[in-house]
Protein backbone atom coordinates (compact mmCIF):
# COMPACT_ATOMS: atom_id res chain seq x y z
CA UNK A 1 0.00 0.00 0.00
CA UNK A 2 2.84 2.34 0.86
CA UNK A 3 4.48 1.80 -2.56
CA UNK A 4 1.27 2.62 -4.45
CA UNK A 5 0.62 5.67 -2.28
CA UNK A 6 4.08 7.13 -2.98
CA UNK A 7 3.67 6.70 -6.76
CA UNK A 8 0.24 8.37 -6.73
CA UNK A 9 1.59 11.27 -4.70
CA UNK A 10 4.39 11.88 -7.18
CA UNK A 11 1.96 11.78 -10.11
CA UNK A 12 -0.41 14.13 -8.31
CA UNK A 13 2.42 16.56 -7.56
CA UNK A 14 3.56 16.51 -11.20
CA UNK A 15 -0.01 17.20 -12.36
CA UNK A 16 -0.31 20.20 -10.04
CA UNK A 17 3.04 21.63 -11.21
CA UNK A 18 2.10 21.28 -14.88
CA UNK A 19 -1.29 22.83 -14.28
CA UNK A 20 0.22 25.81 -12.49
CA UNK A 21 2.83 26.25 -15.25
CA UNK A 22 0.25 26.13 -18.02
CA UNK A 23 0.38 29.88 -18.66
CA UNK A 24 4.16 29.78 -18.87
CA UNK A 25 4.12 26.87 -21.31
CA UNK A 26 1.66 28.65 -23.59
CA UNK A 27 2.69 32.33 -23.50
CA UNK A 28 0.25 34.77 -25.07
CA UNK A 29 -2.31 32.07 -25.72
CA UNK A 30 -5.19 34.50 -25.12
CA UNK A 31 -3.84 37.27 -27.34
CA UNK A 32 -5.66 38.08 -30.54
CA UNK A 33 -3.73 37.20 -33.72
CA UNK A 34 -2.24 40.11 -35.62
CA UNK A 35 -3.33 41.23 -39.09
CA UNK A 36 -1.81 43.58 -41.62
CA UNK A 37 -3.52 46.87 -42.39
CA UNK A 38 -2.60 50.01 -44.30
CA UNK A 39 -4.09 53.45 -44.71
CA UNK A 40 -3.77 57.10 -43.72
CA UNK A 41 -2.46 57.76 -40.22
CA UNK A 42 -3.49 61.16 -38.84
CA UNK A 43 -2.74 63.01 -35.62
CA UNK A 44 -5.85 64.54 -34.05
CA UNK A 45 -5.68 66.32 -30.68
CA UNK A 46 -2.60 64.38 -29.71
CA UNK A 47 -4.11 61.01 -30.66
CA UNK A 48 -3.46 58.87 -33.75
CA UNK A 49 -6.31 57.80 -36.04
CA UNK A 50 -6.24 55.32 -38.92
CA UNK A 51 -8.38 55.54 -42.07
CA UNK A 52 -7.87 52.09 -43.68
CA UNK A 53 -7.31 51.72 -47.41
CA UNK A 54 -10.42 49.54 -47.68
CA UNK A 55 -12.59 52.52 -46.76
CA UNK A 56 -13.81 51.10 -43.47
CA UNK A 57 -14.41 53.30 -40.43
CA UNK A 58 -11.71 55.42 -38.85
CA UNK A 59 -10.04 53.63 -35.93
CA UNK A 60 -8.15 54.87 -32.90
CA UNK A 61 -4.52 53.70 -32.75
CA UNK A 62 -2.89 52.79 -29.44
CA UNK A 63 0.60 54.10 -28.74
CA UNK A 64 2.57 50.87 -29.07
CA UNK A 65 5.46 49.63 -31.24
CA UNK A 66 6.90 53.17 -30.98
CA UNK A 67 4.34 54.38 -33.53
CA UNK A 68 3.91 57.82 -31.94
CA UNK A 69 7.67 58.44 -31.94
CA UNK A 70 8.05 57.17 -35.52
CA UNK A 71 5.14 59.32 -36.68
CA UNK A 72 6.75 62.43 -35.21
CA UNK A 73 10.05 61.58 -36.91
CA UNK A 74 8.52 61.09 -40.35
CA UNK A 75 5.72 63.67 -40.63
CA UNK A 76 6.81 66.99 -42.08
CA UNK A 77 6.19 70.31 -40.33
CA UNK A 78 2.73 71.65 -41.07
CA UNK A 79 1.33 68.24 -41.99
CA UNK A 80 -0.74 65.86 -39.90
CA UNK A 81 -0.95 62.67 -42.00
CA UNK A 82 1.29 59.94 -43.42
CA UNK A 83 0.73 56.61 -45.13
CA UNK A 84 1.13 53.64 -42.79
CA UNK A 85 1.56 49.90 -43.35
CA UNK A 86 1.63 47.80 -40.17
CA UNK A 87 0.51 44.69 -38.36
CA UNK A 88 -2.04 45.23 -35.58
CA UNK A 89 -4.24 43.54 -33.01
CA UNK A 90 -7.86 44.59 -32.73
CA UNK A 91 -8.93 46.14 -29.43
CA UNK A 92 -12.56 45.37 -28.63
CA UNK A 93 -14.81 48.36 -29.35
CA UNK A 94 -11.90 50.76 -29.30
CA UNK A 95 -9.40 50.54 -32.14
CA UNK A 96 -6.15 48.78 -32.98
CA UNK A 97 -2.84 48.16 -31.25
CA UNK A 98 0.23 48.23 -33.55
CA UNK A 99 2.41 45.12 -33.34
CA UNK A 100 5.02 46.11 -35.95
CA UNK A 101 5.23 49.27 -38.04
CA UNK A 102 6.35 48.12 -41.49
CA UNK A 103 6.57 51.53 -43.17
CA UNK A 104 5.56 55.17 -42.75
CA UNK A 105 5.66 57.32 -45.89
CA UNK A 106 5.01 60.97 -46.64
CA UNK A 107 3.15 60.17 -49.85
CA UNK A 108 -0.52 59.45 -49.21
CA UNK A 109 -0.84 57.52 -52.51
CA UNK A 110 0.25 54.27 -50.86
CA UNK A 111 -3.26 52.83 -51.01
CA UNK A 112 -3.20 53.09 -54.82
CA UNK A 113 0.13 51.24 -55.07
CA UNK A 114 -0.48 47.53 -54.74
CA UNK A 115 2.97 46.36 -55.89
CA UNK A 116 3.68 44.97 -52.42
CA UNK A 117 0.90 42.43 -52.99
CA UNK A 118 3.03 40.84 -55.73
CA UNK A 119 6.34 40.77 -53.88
CA UNK A 120 8.05 39.16 -50.93
CA UNK A 121 10.35 42.17 -50.38
CA UNK A 122 10.62 45.66 -51.86
CA UNK A 123 14.02 47.35 -51.66
CA UNK A 124 15.28 50.85 -52.54
CA UNK A 125 18.67 52.50 -52.26
CA UNK A 126 19.21 55.71 -50.36
CA UNK A 127 18.09 58.57 -52.59
CA UNK A 128 16.10 55.99 -54.59
CA UNK A 129 19.01 55.65 -57.01
CA UNK A 130 18.17 51.97 -57.35
CA UNK A 131 15.16 49.81 -56.65
CA UNK A 132 14.49 46.10 -56.78
CA UNK A 133 12.03 43.51 -55.57
CA UNK A 134 12.17 39.90 -54.49
CA UNK A 135 9.30 37.73 -55.70
CA UNK A 136 8.46 34.11 -56.33
CA UNK A 137 10.38 34.24 -59.63
CA UNK A 138 13.50 35.71 -58.03
CA UNK A 139 15.26 39.08 -58.03
CA UNK A 140 13.96 41.85 -60.30
CA UNK A 141 15.26 45.38 -60.90
CA UNK A 142 12.90 48.31 -61.44
CA UNK A 143 13.71 50.84 -64.13
CA UNK A 144 13.88 54.31 -62.60
CA UNK A 145 12.46 56.05 -65.64
CA UNK A 146 9.46 53.89 -66.43
CA UNK A 147 8.99 51.77 -63.27
CA UNK A 148 9.00 48.74 -65.56
CA UNK A 149 10.18 45.51 -63.95
CA UNK A 150 13.21 43.71 -65.39
CA UNK A 151 13.41 40.01 -66.09
CA UNK A 152 13.59 37.90 -62.92
CA UNK A 153 16.90 36.37 -61.92
CA UNK A 154 16.73 33.12 -59.93
CA UNK A 155 18.18 33.32 -56.43
CA UNK A 156 19.16 31.23 -53.47
CA UNK A 157 18.04 32.37 -50.03
CA UNK A 158 19.93 32.16 -46.75
CA UNK A 159 18.42 33.09 -43.41
CA UNK A 160 20.17 33.69 -40.14
CA UNK A 161 17.34 33.55 -37.55
CA UNK A 162 16.93 36.83 -35.70
CA UNK A 163 19.79 38.43 -37.61
CA UNK A 164 19.47 38.69 -41.40
CA UNK A 165 18.10 37.18 -44.58
CA UNK A 166 20.19 37.04 -47.75
CA UNK A 167 19.51 36.55 -51.47
CA UNK A 168 22.18 35.67 -54.02
CA UNK A 169 21.66 35.83 -57.80
CA UNK A 170 22.37 32.57 -59.60
CA UNK A 171 23.14 34.09 -62.99
CA UNK A 172 24.20 37.35 -64.58
CA UNK A 173 26.25 39.94 -62.69
CA UNK A 174 27.28 38.88 -59.17
CA UNK A 175 24.64 40.26 -56.79
CA UNK A 176 24.06 39.60 -53.12
CA UNK A 177 21.33 41.31 -51.09
CA UNK A 178 21.13 41.25 -47.29
CA UNK A 179 18.21 42.53 -45.21
CA UNK A 180 18.65 43.29 -41.51
CA UNK A 181 15.94 43.78 -38.84
CA UNK A 182 17.03 47.36 -38.17
CA UNK A 183 14.97 50.53 -38.53
CA UNK A 184 15.75 52.47 -41.70
CA UNK A 185 14.98 56.08 -42.62
CA UNK A 186 15.37 56.78 -46.35
CA UNK A 187 17.75 59.71 -46.69
CA UNK A 188 16.00 61.80 -49.34
CA UNK A 189 12.39 61.45 -48.14
CA UNK A 190 12.75 60.67 -44.45
CA UNK A 191 10.30 57.77 -44.87
CA UNK A 192 10.55 54.89 -42.39
CA UNK A 193 10.97 51.19 -43.24
CA UNK A 194 11.38 48.23 -40.92
CA UNK A 195 14.45 46.71 -42.63
CA UNK A 196 17.90 47.96 -43.57
CA UNK A 197 19.29 46.68 -46.89
CA UNK A 198 22.83 46.09 -48.09
CA UNK A 199 23.46 45.21 -51.73
CA UNK A 200 26.82 43.94 -52.98
CA UNK A 201 26.97 44.26 -56.77
CA UNK A 202 30.09 43.89 -58.89
CA UNK A 203 32.20 44.37 -55.79
CA UNK A 204 30.43 47.61 -54.84
CA UNK A 205 28.40 47.86 -51.60
CA UNK A 206 25.19 49.91 -51.67
CA UNK A 207 22.84 50.60 -48.77
CA UNK A 208 19.10 51.23 -48.60
CA UNK A 209 15.81 50.36 -46.95
CA UNK A 210 13.35 47.49 -47.43
CA UNK A 211 9.94 46.30 -46.37
CA UNK A 212 8.13 42.98 -46.53
CA UNK A 213 5.48 42.35 -49.17
CA UNK A 214 2.42 40.16 -48.91
CA UNK A 215 3.73 37.05 -50.66
CA UNK A 216 4.97 34.25 -48.38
Amino acid sequence: MSYKYVNFSRFGLLFVVLAMAGCAILPGARQEPSERVSGTLTAESGELRLLPCDGSSVMAVADSANIQQLFEQVVRPGRQSVFVDMTVRTLAEWGVEPVEVIRLQQSLSGCADQSHARTQWSVAGNGLEWRMQIGLAGMQWLDQGTDSVGLPVPIITEEIPGSAIGFQALRGDPQELWLYPDACFEQSSGDYFHRTARLVRDGQTLTGCAYQGLLP
